[in-house]
């Protein structure tokens, strides 16, 4: 193995990692009616390690918190009095589809934590328990989620973006550099400007690509009429630090749906009266497929009001007041299909980053070639881009160690 080959490391792996730890102040909710006599000294760790950790004694009480609290993740005992924990389970999946579920079981239930994976379950600790096994499952649980993997993702073609810019930069001063050495009876300068030149289109062509890409790709969820709520103002936070974007409107300022990706509407009047049945009339006939969900205010007979929602293609609604972990989720389900197109433009443009970095590296390692055979009398010119290109093989190993990860071991040098 070379040295450039020494110097990487799964750095996507590091990204994900960083991510997660990141969100070590998220909030966690352990359920288990023995969990302040048997998991005390766990608690505590988790806490001193950074989340911000709420317990519940039985599946009733835990739903009651899951009402008015936002959770990362939730982390359940299955042998519980009343409803067993893959009962729970099954009805926090029926209810908060993309909850990260964690369940603790006893020794010899390896058939129950089979069928509790197969559910989509994010994984199972047989206990005894420590706080290590489930911080290492709450990284594990959270690197699996596709918020996090896009998340991720777009760091890393944030800084690739910055690297190939700044490469591009090296390139010119290559062929700035070269275009001080005479062509005459030089066959190696010749060879060095186009090869330079190109590298500079190659680099400029995909940090722009990352750049239309993250214009293109942000998520907008537009919210109309919604009241002043704190249960409101979490599921907001929540959807920031995911980096999405928020906007505001009233029923008089209908949105653009080539600008948003979701909507969010706070109906205090039945949908066939007023203004409200022009906005509707009006959403409907012009963005057929942005998904809009209601929240249906307490004077509105919200049993009604879903019927005739849903029939006319709404996407999914529910009632004050307002839970801030059913509104969130139900948010996270409607952007999914979203979420999965833009990871899917990620990793394509991924692959654009690695072929350009290749070919690039091998650019820098002919230019060194012909380098060598330029006479020594052009001793500053030769120096400066060398200097150049050193700097060029200095940002392309760090775009090398950014996306390594997307496919590791496959022995692959730039």
């Amino acid at each position: 193995m070379n040295d450039f080959q020494e110097t990487l490391h799964d750095a996507y792996q590091l990204v994900l990692d960083k991510e997660v730890e990141r969100k070590r102040n998220g909030r966690i909710l352990l359920v288990d009616d023995k969990a302040k006599e048997d998991m005390a000294s766990v608690i505590r760790s988790l806490e001193r390690l950074g989340y911000d950790l709420d317990v519940s004694t039985n599946a009733a009480g835990a739903f009651g918190k899951l009402k008015t609290t936002y959770f990362d993740v939730i982390i359940t005992d299955y042998h519980m009095p009343h409803v067993d924990g893959m009962n729970f389970f099954r009805k926090i999946r029926s209810t908060y589809p993309e909850l990260l579920v964690i369940m603790m079981t006893g020794a010899g239930d390896s058939a129950l934590a089979a069928s509790f994976l197969k559910e989509r379950g994010s994984d199972y600790l047989t206990k005894p328990v420590s706080a290590l096994d489930l911080d290492q499952a709450i990284i594990e649980a959270m690197k699996r989620n596709p918020d996090m993997e896009l998340s991720a993702l777009e760091k890393i073609l944030e800084e690739a973006k910055k690297r190939f810019h700044t490469s591009a930069q090296n390139c010119r001063e290559v062929f700035g550099g070269a275009d001080s050495i005479p062509t005459s009876g030089s066959k190696h300068q010749l060879k060095i400007l186009p090869q330079a030149r190109s590298m500079s289109q190659d680099c400029t062509t995909v940090a722009n690509m990352i750049d239309l890409h993250q214009k293109k790709n942000n998520i907008r969820v537009h919210f109309i009429e919604m009241p002043n709520d704190k249960n409101l103002d979490i599921v907001r936070k929540q959807l920031k630090q995911k980096h999405y974007l928020l906007s505001d409107g009233t029923l008089y300022d209908p949105p653009t749906a080539s600008e948003i990706n979701a909507l969010v509407w706070y109906l205090k009047n039945p949908l066939e009266e007023g203004r409200e049945k022009v906005f509707w009339k009006s959403l409907r006939q012009q963005h057929s497929d942005l998904p809009i969900i209601i929240v249906a205010a307490k004077e509105v007979d919200s049993e009604k009001l879903a019927v005739t929602f849903m029939k006319q293609g709404g996407s999914d609604y529910l009632s004050e007041p307002i839970s801030t972990q059913e509104l969130y989720h139900k948010i996270l389900r409607v952007l999914k299909i979203q979420v999965q197109r833009q990871i899917g433009s990620a990793y394509a443009l991924l692959s654009n980053t690695k072929e350009t970095m290749r070919s690039s590296w091998r650019f820098c390692m002919e230019i060194q070639k012909e380098l060598a055979e330029i006479d020594k009398g052009y001793g500053i010119q030769k120096r400066r881009i060398e200097t150049s290109i050193l700097r060029i093989r200095s940002e392309l190993k760090e775009i090398k160690e950014l996306v390594d990860g997307y496919e590791k071991g496959d022995g692959m040098e730039p």
